[in-house]
């Protein structure tokens, strides 16, 4: 099993992006596409045992990716076309095992045809926003409807599961009532979004968020650009976090 081998606490965070450029060997739809993109990147951790080990254990596995760029046209991207998406993770071991399996890759869904690195240094966040939806399990009415306007509800439970992951990462234990302070504004951005899992459809929404500039509100935040936000992160690629600015910079 694959052990983290850069944690350098709250202060000093990076993480790493790799953007991978693929040519696809089949037409994918938009639902499909976060679900494929996860087998993908899934078979190419099969070479590697320890990443293997990893990926069949019940764990945190700290890494998220977004989906196919340029944006689907008419809800599909193309066989034969050329695209990119993007994994992030705090953890650097990970990284440089995932960047060796993925270089030349190739598969029935797509061939790898280049890998370019980026590291992201910890610096002041602004505001934080998913490009892709995030999935968390809410609570149905009396009618068995979910509420995806609950604001307070979804904020909860993405900062209850982001002090779960960050503690478990980096080992210092937080209190999730020490981060309930941690977005200053907090809205949803999207209407509800229909996503195809293992035969079943998940919804989840996009959301914006502005951070409090306090030390623990800014390393989750953080961590949240590393890992993701919510469930699903590393098989589906939801919870995708971007910087955002109330400046309207990216």
């Amino acid at each position: 099993m694959i052990k983290c081998n850069y944690i350098e606490g709250v202060v000093g965070l990076q993480y790493r992006e790799l953007k991978i450029f693929i040519i696809l060997k089949k037409d994918i739809s938009l639902q499909d596409c976060g679900y494929t993109i996860g087998k993908f990147i899934s078979s190419a951790m099969a070479k590697n045992k320890e990443l293997l080990d990893m990926h069949n254990c019940n764990m945190y596995k700290n890494y998220t990716y977004d989906n196919l760029y340029p944006i689907a046209t008419n809800s599909l991207y193309l066989s034969n076309s050329i695209y990119t998406f993007r994994i992030h993770s705090i953890d650097n071991n990970l990284m440089n095992k995932l960047r060796e399996e993925l270089s030349g890759f190739e598969n029935n869904i797509a061939k790898v045809m280049g890998i370019e690195d980026i590291v992201y240094k910890q610096k002041p966040i602004d505001g934080i926003f998913t490009v892709t939806p995030v999935i968390v399990t809410l609570p149905k009415d009396e009618y068995g409807k979910i509420n995806f306007s609950d604001c307070f509800g979804i904020q909860d439970i993405i900062i209850k599961q982001l002090v779960r992951k960050y503690s478990k990462f980096t080992g210092q234990y937080i209190k999730e009532e020490d981060a309930k302070a941690m977005f200053t504004c907090f809205n949803v951005a999207s209407s509800p979004i229909s996503l195809n899992y293992k035969g079943i459809k998940l919804t989840g929404i996009k959301i914006e968020a502005i951070v409090a500039p306090d030390k623990l509100s800014q390393s989750l935040a953080f961590f949240g650009l590393a890992c993701g936000l919510g469930e699903k992160t590393s098989t589906l690629g939801t919870g995708f976090t971007i910087r955002s600015s109330r400046r309207g910079e990216s």
